[in-house]
């Protein structure tokens, strides 16, 4: 706090100069090609890319949505294409890119917003990592919606590792997310394309608690 007041009186009433219009035009229509529905991009419904489904997960959610997320490719991802439309829409964590914050951090930022939607944004492996905080949600009432993107199990740790440790993993990414989280979860489904990323995002949207 005291690096900020300093930092705040160095500054006095300097103010960064206004975004080129024309400039943020070209970002946006960018990000609208990167996060639009796979059929409207190429006439099938393929699966979604991680971009496809930030699109869609953001075309499903009201203007006070949070979305939370830590590691893996996601951060990247949302770093680039979501568009956070009120303060405090955003809430990444970038120092350690620490696997298994996102579940537990969604439930810190629930506590402190009750009011605001909470979209904790996850990969395979981190959700893997610690999903039982999703039964602490359920014991605490506080509702959070959670996306897992399946990329065939901690597929961007295996990148730097060896192919004996690859292989390995892709025994065991069959994994079947929705049972796994069915016990404690009070709504849980399986989307493959944008249409239903968008209504499961809305069901879970329209949940109480």
């Amino acid at each position: 706090k005291v690096g900020l007041d300093d930092l705040s009186a160095a500054l006095g009433n300097w103010r960064a100069s206004d975004l080129d219009r024309a400039m943020q035009d070209r970002w946006n229509a960018a990000v609208d090609r990167a996060t639009a529905a796979p059929e409207a991009q190429s006439g099938s419904n393929a699966l979604a890319t991680d971009g496809q489904v930030i699109g869609a997960v953001q075309r499903a959610t009201g203007d006070d949505a949070i979305v939370v997320c830590a590691a893996g490719g996601l951060p990247g991802e949302l770093h680039k294409l979501w568009r956070a439309r009120r303060p405090g829409g955003y809430h990444l964590e970038y120092g350690y890119s620490c696997m298994g914050y996102e579940i537990a951090g969604g439930l810190g930022v629930k506590m402190a917003h009750p009011s605001r939607e909470v979209i904790v944004m996850v990969g395979d492996g981190s959700y893997m990592m610690m999903n039982s905080e999703i039964a602490t949600a359920v014991m605490m009432g506080l509702k959070l919606t959670i996306v897992v993107l399946d990329n065939r199990h901690l597929h961007v740790v295996s990148e730097g590792k060896s192919q004996r440790v690859l292989s390995k993993s892709r025994e065991i990414h069959r994994l079947k997310y929705v049972l796994l989280s069915r016990p404690v979860a009070q709504h849980d489904a399986k989307a493959h394309q944008e249409q239903r990323h968008r209504g499961e995002c809305r069901k879970s949207a329209q949940i109480g608690r």
